[in-house]
C-alpha cells in the first residue's frame, strides 16, 4: 500500500528530462520516496572478441563496464551460422567473469566445429533485471590459414608507420609478413615490397622510407610452419604455407602535422 504508481519519464526540451510518479493513497504514512535512475548504456560490455587458442580450444573474451558492481549477470550467446543456424551456447556469468573457453570438435554437436562462421552476442543485466544494449561479433573458425586480427596502422613520422596486429595462436606461426605499396603505383600485389619482423612472435612492425603525401595499401598475413604431424596440410619436406591476408589498410602519410587517418576497405 506504500508503493508509488504510474512512474514515467518524458523529454521536456533539449536539456531537460522529467520523471513523474503518483503517490499512494495513504500519503501521510510515507516518510521518503526514493528514485533511482540508471543509464543502461553504461552497463554494456565492450571489446567482445574470439580467437583460436589451440587445435581444441576457442576462447571468447569481453570487457566489463566501469560500474561493474551494478551488474548482476552477463549473458553470452554463440550461434554457428549456416543454412540452418545452430546455437552452440547461451550462458550467464557473474560480474567477475570475462572469458569463456569452448571446445573445438567436429564430431560433437555441442562444440564449435572447425571452418565455420560464428556469431557472438553479449549483454549485461542489472540487479533490477534491466538489460543493457547487446554487442555483437562475428568470427570465422579458420583452423588452417587464418589472417591476423585487429590490424591497425599508426603514423610515426612523415615517412614511417607502425603496423600492429593481434597474434595467431593456432596454427604455429613461422613469421608474419607485412605487404605495402604506394597506391598510386598500381603494382600487382605479388610485386609489393614485403617486411617480416625477425621475431616470429612479433605483433607489430615499423615500415620506413615511405613517400610523404602518399596513400599506402598495407596488408598483413602469416606464414605457418608445417611442423605438426597432425596438421592435415602437412607434407614432409614442403615449405611453410602462407595464410589469408588481412583486410586492406590504407594509410595516409602526411608531411603536414595533421592527424593520421586510417580507413578499412
Amino acid at each position: 500500500q506504500l508503493t508509488p504508481s504510474n512512474l514515467t519519464a518524458y523529454i521536456v526540451n533539449a536539456h531537460t528530462l522529467s520523471v513523474t510518479w503518483d503517490l499512494p493513497a495513504n500519503v501521510n504514512a510515507i516518510d521518503k520516496i526514493y528514485i533511482t535512475i540508471i543509464e543502461l548504456g553504461q552497463l554494456t560490455p565492450s571489446n567482445l572478441t574470439a580467437y583460436i587458442v589451440n587445435a581444441h580450444t576457442l576462447s571468447v573474451t569481453w570487457d566489463l563496464p566501469a560500474n561493474v558492481n551494478a551488474i548482476d549477470k552477463i549473458y553470452i550467446t554463440i550461434i554457428e551460422l549456416g543454412k540452418k543456424n545452430r546455437t552452440i551456447q547461451t550462458q550467464s556469468f557473474d560480474n567477475t567473469i570475462k572469458k569463456l573457453d569452448i571446445q573445438i570438435d567436429a564430431n560433437d554437436p555441442f562444440s564449435v566445429h572447425p571452418n565455420r562462421t560464428l556469431h557472438f552476442s553479449a549483454r549485461c543485466s542489472d540487479r533490477n533485471g534491466q538489460n543493457s544494449s547487446t554487442i555483437e561479433y562475428q568470427f570465422h573458425v579458420n583452423m588452417n590459414n587464418p589472417a591476423p586480427r585487429d590490424v591497425r596502422v599508426v603514423r610515426v613520422n612523415d615517412s614511417t608507420i607502425q603496423v600492429f596486429w593481434s597474434p595467431i595462436y593456432h596454427p604455429s606461426v613461422a613469421r608474419y609478413i607485412v605487404h605495402y605499396n604506394d597506391k598510386a603505383e598500381s603494382k600487382p600485389e605479388n610485386t609489393w615490397p614485403l617486411f617480416s619482423p625477425p621475431n616470429p612472435a612479433a605483433t607489430s612492425a615499423i615500415i620506413s622510407g615511405l613517400k610523404p603525401d602518399a596513400m599506402y595499401n598495407v596488408r598483413v598475413n602469416a606464414e605457418f610452419s608445417s611442423l605438426n604431424s597432425h596438421d592435415p596440410l602437412h607434407t614432409s619436406g614442403t615449405s611453410p604455407r602462407e595464410g589469408d591476408l588481412s583486410e586492406i589498410q590504407v594509410a595516409d602519410i602526411y608531411r603536414r602535422k595533421f592527424p593520421f587517418f586510417l580507413t578499412i576497405r
